[in-house]
């Protein structure tokens, strides 16, 4: 593995986890058009102000709870477990990811 492939997969998961803020912050703050590009797309949100609202915050509330989360858990992981293997490099990767569909389960849920 090249120095580039290591630096890339070392900081891939904190800009995973920066993006998960970056859309959930306007989520929670309310500040989504229904329709828009950000935002929980279903029949119901997009047919009622109230549940896009709703389904929204709580989606974008959860997003920068677990982005925040995200970023510190990888921190965990790159400081007190050490990048020696390819798996170890990797696998940091996984946890905005997973954290990101979490954020999307609890939004689905209010919608």
């Amino acid at each position: 593995m090249t120095p580039l492939e290591r630096q890339l997969l070392r900081f891939m998961p904190y800009g995973l986890s920066l993006l998960c803020l970056a859309m959930g912050l306007p989520m929670a703050l309310s500040m989504t058009e229904p329709g828009g590009f950000l935002g929980v797309h279903t029949d119901r949100t997009l047919a009622d102000p109230v549940a896009w609202n709703t389904a929204n915050m709580a989606g974008g509330v959860a997003m920068v709870i677990l982005g925040t989360a995200s970023a510190i858990t990888v921190y965990g992981l790159h400081r007190f477990w050490g990048m020696d293997s390819k798996l170890k490099l990797v696998l940091p990767v996984f946890v905005p990811v997973l954290f990101t569909l979490w954020s999307a389960a609890i939004a689905l849920k209010y919608a």
